[in-house]
């Protein structure tokens, strides 16, 4: 169990760079809505900027990663990614029920508007992605069924 502790953590460490990469390129953009999740966190606990991007990678790699190596045995779905996903997805509709309003901005961020709610969605959704591939590919549990072109079946895995 130790180990898959650790591969959760290195799992949500990589799905959290890529979920900040993009949070990154999307503050320089005008084309999604604005939504700073570091900055939300700073402002919560009335800290610097730096302070609320130490606790988006400290929850997206020592929170959510172990939480999700231990729960993925028992997460429904067939393959690693859909796994994640659902977890993430979880843990989005925690974040809408829980940290939105504690910030003020109401459930599911209705101060930010519907377009931040299914901004934060796609986001956690790519998490998830990232993480339960991620954690497979570390399980070493990856396999090809069929021919190669079949997407399904190389992407399932065969047991955690």
């Amino acid at each position: 169990m130790k180990s898959n502790i650790v591969k959760g953590i290195v799992a949500g460490f990589c799905a959290t760079v890529v979920l900040t990469a993009i949070m990154v390129v999307k503050a320089y953009t005008a084309l999604l809505p604005q939504v700073n999740l570091a900055a939300l966190m700073s402002g919560l606990l009335n800290a610097p900027i730096y302070v609320g991007w130490a606790v988006h990678f400290a929850v997206g790699t020592l929170v959510w990663g172990p939480l999700f190596a231990v729960l993925a045995p028992r997460i429904p779905g067939s393959t690693a990614i859909i796994k994640g996903v659902l977890f993430a997805a979880a843990a989005w509709v925690l974040m809408q029920l829980v940290v939105l309003p504690i910030a003020g901005m109401g459930l599911f961020g209705v101060a930010y508007g519907f377009g931040a709610t299914g901004l934060t969605f796609v986001l956690h959704v790519i998490y998830g992605v990232v993480l339960g591939a991620v954690f497979a590919q570390l399980k070493g549990v990856w396999h090809v069924k069929g021919p190669a072109s079949d997407a399904h079946g190389a992407l399932r895995y065969t047991h955690y």
